[in-house]
């Protein structure tokens, strides 16, 4: 059916309407119904994930015709975008469910410019008729960034189901709660999280082992744990430094809620998380990796081989583990120390030589690629954010630019050998035969974990609970820098000054003209506003 044929269907009608911007539909069965309304979007320019004013106009007008009501097909994860189209033809108050991984509540990148990213929250800026959203299976990392940045925390009350029974829906707090909770009372001997199926590293199998011949246990994990389908033994200090980074997030949102007890309460939990590390976790020079299934440690000076993991150091310096005493410190020295190179920080070193049945899968790579010492660019960012975080504004632009695209294209372009525009998932690392070479572009969170990096931590545009946050961490040779960032509907021009040459530090700010107190831009009711900041 082409879209000249569709007239017959009246403007009340609630047909299915397929949008068909790839031609995937042609191989689904389903999509043949003669019944349906297809729409044939795959000549329209300006709309794959991004979409101008330009293609906004044409999809309107090609659905202007169609009532809202009904069942759309609107293409690939390209084009989430588009239901923001067919939202904005309802004319009653209605709430908007979203099942995804992603909130797809970011600020556009571009003026004008709607996408798969932003378009959740560009429908509750501008259409009076959406009373709520409601999202569904992203993670509370991404949800718990949401009220930040649009300062809307009635989400932290919006129910969502346990087991997707609506019966069983309790607040966001209350699945938040028990998220917490579950990491910190899952504990083995040495009160660290449990390792369970995995944690990050997929490949490091503390609890998916067997010594049996023809027993199945990677797939999920190993048939000798039982009922309990993993060890009780295993711990994962990742996951531990990562609780101490994340868990004030949440006394945050306690407080904001107005529940000091909770907020104590988790308090009290984090402290406890960082003491247990300090004790079990602190390998002297860096933090271990984990505790097998046999209560040996892993990644300490002890083992033979990977005796440092890059994995729970920035989490563990950014969580303030070892603040007091300088570890945090030691253990940044230990990584560039260990993990550093001409292509970027390895996962782990010394690279394994041969087979440790007790850890599992990441022992049977060859030396220098994949999870055995490979150079993975999503982890690197987690250091480059600690480097920052700590003041250091030179090493972490020095990580930064070993594995930027832009960066590898101009120096390493036959070595590296993957799109001068996309990260990679992993550069072989210096074990490796081809040390640099890339593998498995478009692969993993590493492009929004350097976002991140860069624009959170290394330019420290941070959105705050109280307003917008400049906190820089550059390099001294910098005399500074210009960025424009949206927040809460207004625009902020931001220069940064850096007069004395150094990596961290503010001595003063300016908004429209007028100096403030500390570092956090307050938030008006709309317009753009001039931002001044003086290093020092």
């Amino acid at each position: 059916m082409n879209h000249q044929s569709q007239a017959v269907f009246s403007r009340n009608s609630r047909p299915v309407v397929v949008m068909n911007f790839t031609g995937v539909y042609n191989y689904e069965s389903f999509a043949r119904n003669c019944q349906f309304v297809w729409l044939d979007c795959q000549h329209l320019n300006g709309t794959e994930c991004y979409c101008d004013e330009e293609g906004a106009s044409a999809l309107q007008r090609m659905i202007a015709d169609y009532s809202p009501q009904g069942i759309h097909f609107i293409d690939s994860g390209n084009y989430h975008y588009v239901t923001k189209f067919w939202t904005d033809k309802l004319a009653t108050p209605f709430a908007l469910l979203v099942f995804d991984h992603h909130p797809d509540m970011q600020p556009p990148l571009f003026e004008h410019i709607l996408s798969c990213g932003s378009w959740v929250k560009d429908v509750l800026d501008t259409n009076a008729n959406c009373k709520k959203v409601i999202i569904a299976g992203a993670s509370d990392r991404l949800l718990q960034e949401v009220p930040k940045e649009s300062g809307d925390y009635s989400i932290l009350d919006a129910k969502v189901p346990y087991d997707n029974d609506e019966n069983k829906a309790k607040t966001m707090m209350d699945h938040l709660e028990k998220s917490f909770y579950h990491v910190f009372e899952n504990v083995g001997p040495h009160g660290l999280p449990l390792a369970m199926r995995a944690d990050w590293n997929d490949c490091i199998n503390l609890s998916c082992f067997s010594s049996e011949p023809g027993e199945s246990f990677q797939t999920s994990t190993s048939p000798k744990y039982g009922e309990d389908k993993y060890s009780k033994i295993a711990e994962s200090v990742m996951v531990a430094a990562l609780f101490t980074y994340a868990g004030p997030e949440y006394v945050a949102m306690c407080r904001l809620k107005g529940d000091d007890a909770a907020a104590d309460k988790a308090q009290a939990a984090v402290d406890k998380m960082k003491d247990n590390i300090m004790k079990y976790g602190w390998d002297g020079e860096w933090f271990l990796r984990a505790y097998d299934d046999f209560g040996k440690k892993m990644g300490s000076h002890e083992c033979e081989e990977g005796k440092i993991f890059i994995e729970p150091q920035g989490f563990a310096v950014m969580g303030g583990c070892g603040k007091e005493t300088g570890a945090d410190l030691k253990a940044l020295e230990s990584v560039d120390k260990w993990l550093n190179s001409e292509h970027g920080l390895s996962l782990n070193q010394p690279a394994f030589t041969k087979y440790y049945i007790e850890y599992g899968e990441i022992s049977t790579y060859p030396a220098g690629y994949k999870e055995n010492a490979g150079i993975f660019c999503h982890n690197n960012a987690w250091i480059i954010c600690a480097e920052a975080f700590v003041g250091h504004g030179d090493k972490a632009f020095e990580y930064y630019s070993k594995i930027a695209p832009a960066y590898r294209e101009e120096k390493y372009s036959d070595l590296h050998r993957t799109e001068p525009y996309v990260y990679a998932q992993m550069i072989a690392g210096k074990d490796a035969k081809r040390h640099g070479e890339a593998k498995n572009s478009w692969l993993t969170g590493t492009a929004a974990w350097n976002f991140v990096a860069v624009s959170q931590y290394i330019l420290g545009i941070i959105p705050d609970w109280n307003g917008l946050k400049v906190d820089p961490s550059i390099p001294h040779e910098w005399d500074g820098f210009t960025v424009s960032r949206q927040f809460r509907g207004n625009t902020y021009e931001i220069t940064v000054k850096n007069p004395k040459h150094i990596c961290k530090g503010v001595q003063s700010v300016t908004v429209d003209g007028k100096q403030i107190e500390g570092n956090v831009l307050p938030v008006f009711d709309g317009g753009v506003h001039t931002v001044e900041v003086v290093m020092g």
